[in-house]
């Protein structure tokens, strides 16, 4: 576990002066799967396909890393996004994923477009207690999509 009882920040709004880290942070936002099912022309990753560069933050997190990453926050109880530049529905292992941070004893705040979900993953959420589904709507048709 790391020692956070040294460590400051510098704020402009605050003149600059160093104000305290917190001692752990109350939200981690876990990308476990940049996979999208859309290709939004302003996604900061997937609108960009023909940059390779990109290419470089696309994959599946090891579960095992996801883990031990998640044993230093415990005692934190921080609010998590299991994906945040990905379409968490899209995640290979995400009944798994959800019920180990449930376990944890961790909130759990997605951010979906709902495409792929089903009746079957609504009440899987339910039960396990996910805190917050929230639904990205870009626009109602194709024509403002684009303006």
């Amino acid at each position: 576990m790391r020692d956070w009882s040294k460590a400051e920040w510098v704020d402009p709004k605050y003149d600059w002066k160093p104000l305290p880290v917190p001692e752990m942070p109350d939200r981690l936002l876990i990308d476990y799967a940049t996979r999208c099912n859309l290709r939004c022309h302003m996604c900061p990753v997937w609108g960009l396909e023909d940059d390779n560069a990109i290419d470089n933050v696309k994959g599946i997190m090891n579960l095992d890393a996801a883990r031990r990453m998640l044993d230093e926050f415990t005692n934190a109880q921080p609010m998590v996004a299991p994906s945040i530049y990905g379409e968490p529905l899209l995640i290979p292992n995400l009944r798994e994923v959800l019920t180990d941070l449930k376990r944890r004893g961790i909130a759990i705040a997605m951010n979906t477009n709902g495409l792929t979900l089903t009746e079957d993953i609504a009440a899987f959420f339910c039960d396990i207690g996910v805190d917050s589904v929230m639904f990205s709507l870009d626009s109602t048709t194709p024509e403002t999509l684009v303006k």
